[in-house]
C-alpha cells in the first residue's frame, strides 16, 4: 500500500502532506467531502486570502447559491480556493464587493488554482482506487468533471457550457423541456431559433458548435461466469457472497464525426 501511494505521489508530483490529506477521505464519500479535502492540499496554500478579498468571499459564502458554505471565519487559503471555485462553477456574475484590480488578480489566481486542482483530483481518484472504493471513484470523477467543465454536474446548468447560452437562454430552454446538451443536439436549427427568439444563422451556428461536444456511448455485455479460484484479486474476507463474471464494455461516440 505504501509503495503504491509513493508511486502515485511521484506521478502527480504532490507533497507527502497532500497525499496524507487525500488518503483520509472516508469510504463512499459525498461530493463535498472530496472537494473539501482536495482544497486542503498543501500546494493550494500559495493562494493566501488577501485583505481586499475578504468582503468578497464573505459575500460569496453568505449570499450566493454555492452548494457548500463555510461555517467558520473566512481566513485560510483553503477557504479562498473552496469558495472561488464554487462561485466560478455557478456560471453567474461574481458579487461586486471587490475592486477591479483585485477582481483581475482573482481571475489570474483562478486559472492557476483550477490547473492545480485538476492534478489533485486525478491523484485523489488513484488513491481512492487503491482501496477499491467504487462509490468514491465515481464521486471523485464527478468533482473532476465539474471542475474541468466549470459547472456542477447534474445541477441543471449543463447548457451554460455552450458559448452563446447564458442564464436567460437557459431559462427559456428549461421551460421548453430542454435541459441537456444531448437534448439540444437533437433539435433542428429552426426549433432552436424559435425557442430562443433568435434569427438565422444562430441555429446553424449553435448546432455546428454542438457537433464538437462528445456524445458518449457505452455498451455492456456479459460474456461468461468464472470460478473464484481463477480470480487474481480475491475478495475481502467480509464479502459473504461473491461471484465473478467476464464482461465486455465497449465505449465510443455517437457523433457523426469524431469530436476531436
Amino acid at each position: 500500500m505504501a509503495d503504491s501511494l509513493h508511486d502515485i505521489q511521484v506521478r502527480y508530483k504532490l507533497s507527502p502532506a497532500t497525499i496524507k490529506i487525500l488518503s483520509s477521505i472516508p469510504r463512499a464519500p459525498d461530493r463535498q467531502q472530496v472537494f473539501h479535502k482536495a482544497c486542503l492540499a498543501s500546494e493550494l496554500r500559495s493562494f493566501p486570502l488577501k485583505q481586499a478579498e475578504k468582503g468578497f468571499f464573505r459575500e460569496v459564502n453568505d449570499h450566493t447559491a454555492i452548494p457548500y458554505t463555510i461555517k467558520e471565519t473566512i481566513t485560510q487559503p483553503w477557504h479562498k480556493v473552496f469558495l472561488l471555485v464554487q462561485v466560478d462553477l455557478l456560471r453567474t456574475c461574481w458579487p461586486n464587493k471587490i475592486s477591479a484590480t483585485a477582481r483581475k488578480e482573482l481571475y489570474q489566481d483562478l486559472g492557476r488554482i483550477l490547473a492545480l486542482l485538476d492534478r489533485i483530483l486525478r491523484c485523489t481518484i488513484d488513491i481512492i482506487g487503491l482501496r477499491r472504493d467504487g462509490i468514491g471513484i465515481n464521486t471523485a470523477l464527478d468533482v473532476l468533471r465539474s471542475v474541468r467543465s466549470r459547472a456542477w454536474e447534474g445541477d441543471g446548468r449543463e447548457l451554460l457550457l455552450i458559448d452563446g447560452i447564458g442564464v436567460a437562454k437557459l431559462e427559456k430552454l428549461t421551460k421548453a423541456g430542454v435541459r441537456t446538451i444531448r437534448e439540444i443536439q437533437q433539435l433542428d436549427f429552426c426549433h432552436i431559433e424559435r425557442l430562443l427568439s433568435r434569427n438565422p444563422p444562430f441555429g446553424h451556428q449553435l448546432l455546428q458548435q454542438l457537433a464538437g461536444f462528445p456524445r458518449l456511448s457505452c455498451q455492456f455485455d456479459v460474456i461468461e461466469r468464472v470460478s473464484s479460484s481463477s480470480i487474481l484479486v480475491q475478495p475481502e474476507p467480509s464479502s459473504s457472497r461473491f461471484c465473478a463474471w467476464i464482461c465486455r464494455v465497449t465505449m465510443g461516440y455517437d457523433n457523426e464525426q469524431p469530436p476531436f
